[in-house]
Formats: structure tokens, C-alpha cells, sequence
């Protein structure tokens, strides 16, 4: 269980890495490894400039740079289609036991960088148009628009180099984030809107993402949202005829409200599959 920021990181097979943010209490397992911060002799191997100009930051920002491509690239990852499950829980204030509220499931298909769509929403096996007034919160935008929104140019996202631990996966590089909510123009679900902050953990070599948590650090003052945090984490995935594609299989959302209630959506990710469309041209007999 990691605690960066406030946010604590729920245990959804994720990658455990010995390293906390300044803001933790709890002492670093694994030291920092000290780096330098020259400037790459060459940034032409990233073809998005936003993401060239993250890795020109210092050579401890290449793997950012890296995982900037795979979040705004649109040749990164083929067109394919996973199946979402997510499982909604309650409670009324602070100290309650959660109650299980429902499990809806959906299909997100995830298009050529393009963004997220979600299809044939379920609730409790049950097929519904929207999840309006359902009763729990509505998570279904995490597929890919809060990463895309964190490296979008327009969100003017401040990042810093926290350091390096050794992972489940191996070396990890771990970059702190931070964003205001007045350039927030892509994420948003209903009553939220947030300025978020916090961690993003990569492989410290290739960048390959494994982790970002994050948590609102603006909220509407005028909203009822008290809150915000989320976890999710990154893995290989095989898909068929494309081989293994890095996508999200879990994570975590919690929200709570000025009220003193909270959400808790328990996400996972499961049975992806290219995503294609046949057609065929039937001639008409009349020419």
C-alpha cells in the first residue's frame, strides 16, 4: 500500500514501489537515486512536441517523455475494445462501512489516441441508456481522458522529478503532477471539474506506464464535491493479432461530498480485443 499525496493506493494488484512523496509521513524504503539534469542531446524520437519538450527537461524526464507519447500519440496503440466493470459502494458519513450499491459494466473502446467511447452500459446485468440517477457515481473517464488531459498542452501541467525505487516490475521512475483547474478543459464528469495532483510511476527505463495517482487538489467551491481521489493502474495486455498493448486492467475512485457521504467505484478491465469494422460493396442490379 503506497500513500502519495493524501491518496492511498488501494490493493488492486498494483505495483509496489518503495518510494513516497515529500508530502507522506511514512520514511522512504528504497533512496532516491541521485540524477542529473542535462539537457537530452536529441529529442527527434518523439513525434508530439509537448512530449519532446517534457524529456528536454533533463535526462531524469525521459521515461515522462516516453509515457506523454503513449498517453497523446495517435499511432501509440491500434484501435481495440476492453470490457469495464465497475463495482459502486456507499457510505454515509466518514467512518461507516461501505455498502455495496451495484456493479455496471460497459464496453470502452479506445480508438487510435483519439479517446474513449463507452457502449452497452449494464447495471447489475441489466441493460440502461445512461446511469443518470442510478445512485452511485459515475466513473466511466478513465479509460484515457484524465491521462490524456495531464499531458495536453492546454492543461499546462507543472511536473516534477520525485525519484527512483525498485518496483514489482523493476526500476520505476516516479514524477509528481500538478494542474489548475482553470485549464482543465477535457476532464470532466458531471460535478467535476477538478484541478488534480499527484504521482505518475514508469518504468525508469522506457517509460512504460504502471501506475498515476491522483487527487483533486482544486474542486469547484460552489459544488458539493469535497473530494476526489483515483488510482489506476497500467499492465500488458494480449490482444489477439496485435500481440501485448499497455492498457489500464484496475483501479480505484473515491469521491466525497460536502454532506459527509461518499462513493467508492472498485474498477476493472478485462477481455480486450481489436477493434475493427467490415464492410463490403453490394452492387445494385438496377445499373
Amino acid at each position: 500500500m503506497i500513500k502519495i499525496g493524501g491518496l492511498v493506493g488501494l490493493a488492486l494488484a498494483a505495483v509496489h514501489v518503495s518510494i513516497v512523496s515529500a508530502q507522506s509521513p511514512v520514511a522512504v524504503k528504497t533512496p532516491v537515486e541521485p540524477t542529473q539534469s542535462a539537457v537530452p542531446s536529441s529529442t527527434t524520437a518523439f513525434e508530439t512536441p509537448r512530449c519532446a519538450e517534457i524529456a528536454a527537461m533533463g535526462v531524469e524526464y525521459k521515461p515522462l517523455g516516453n509515457a506523454c507519447e503513449f498517453a497523446l500519440s495517435r499511432g501509440t496503440l491500434p484501435n481495440f475494445i476492453c470490457e469495464e466493470t465497475m463495482s459502486r459502494a456507499a457510505r454515509g458519513s466518514f467512518g461507516e462501512e461501505w455498502k455495496p450499491v451495484d456493479v455496471v459494466s460497459a464496453t470502452v473502446t479506445y480508438a487510435s489516441g483519439a479517446g474513449d467511447r463507452y457502449t452497452r452500459l449494464m447495471i447489475n446485468g441489466r441493460p440502461v441508456d445512461s446511469l443518470t440517477g442510478s445512485g452511485g457515481w459515475n466513473s466511466l473517464a478513465l479509460f484515457g481522458s484524465q491521462l490524456t488531459t495531464i499531458f495536453l498542452p492546454a492543461t499546462k501541467t507543472d511536473f516534477k522529478f520525485h525519484g527512483k525505487g525498485l518496483g514489482d516490475q523493476g526500476p520505476t521512475a516516479v514524477f509528481d503532477f500538478r494542474f489548475e483547474r482553470a485549464n482543465n478543459f477535457t476532464f470532466k464528469r458531471g460535478a467535476l471539474r477538478p484541478g488534480l495532483s499527484g504521482s505518475i510511476f514508469a518504468d525508469a527505463a522506457t517509460g512504460q506506464l504502471q501506475r498515476v495517482e491522483s487527487y483533486a487538489s482544486e474542486l469547484d467551491p460552489n459544488g458539493n464535491l469535497a473530494s476526489y481521489n483515483s488510482v489506476l493502474e497500467y499492465g500488458e495486455t494480449a490482444i489477439a493479432d496485435l500481440g501485448r498493448v499497455l492498457a489500464p486492467v484496475a483501479g480505484s475512485v473515491e469521491v466525497c461530498f460536502t454532506s459527509g457521504s461518499c462513493d467508492r467505484n472498485i474498477l476493472s478491465f478485462q477481455g480486450c480485443r481489436k477493434f475493427g469494422s467490415e464492410s463490403r460493396i453490394i452492387p445494385n442490379p438496377a445499373q
